[in-house]
């Protein structure tokens, strides 16, 4: 008889540690979910979202604009001073 309560206590023990260990995950696991998705932050869900905004930002801000400047100016001198090409 005492050999199964021996059994019955190893068996909750054994019901204990998975227990934790399954709330221990979980709990990781939501930790890296929320991480992840950027939850309460003001920035977007995903890694990258950052940097993508700060190109696209540089693209039509004034890195555009200088560039289009250069361009205007560079094709205007083209046409200017490009001379016959003909050979």
């Amino acid at each position: 008889m005492r050999s199964i309560g021996i059994a019955e206590k190893e068996m909750k023990r054994k019901k204990t540690a998975a227990a934790l260990l399954l709330a221990c995950g979980l709990l990781i696991l939501g930790a890296n979910v929320a991480a992840a998705t950027g939850a309460g932050t003001g920035i977007g869900a995903l890694p990258w979202e950052k940097t993508l905004a700060g190109i696209a930002y540089s693209l039509t801000g004034p890195v555009a604009l200088a560039l289009s400047l250069t361009m205007v100016v560079v094709g205007i001198g083209v046409l200017m001073f490009g001379g016959d090409m003909a050979g």
